[in-house]
């Protein structure tokens, strides 16, 4: 029987307000609305959050395309209101 494959959003349960919180401690409410509306799952809430703890990528623009930037944009305050 041959193995079935999941999109990753399958496998990782959607993020909630929770880990949003617990993964950017200090974040405004209208900031995790907003990543909220982008469904992310917890594993894009992490990578974010491992991405900008990273000293190396805090210097880097944000050009790469996906939730993780999206996110990361939310709170750089790149996303338009």
């Amino acid at each position: 029987m041959a193995r079935r494959s999941y999109p990753r959003a399958e496998q990782q349960p959607l993020a909630t307000h929770a880990d949003v919180h617990r993964a950017f401690k200090h974040i405004g409410e209208i900031k995790a609305l907003a990543i909220l509306t982008l469904r992310p799952t917890t594993y894009d809430v992490e990578a974010a959050a491992r991405r900008l703890d990273d000293a190396k990528r805090r210097t880097q623009t944000h050009g790469d395309a996906g939730v993780v930037a999206a996110i990361i944009g939310i709170l750089a305050g790149e996303h338009a209101q």
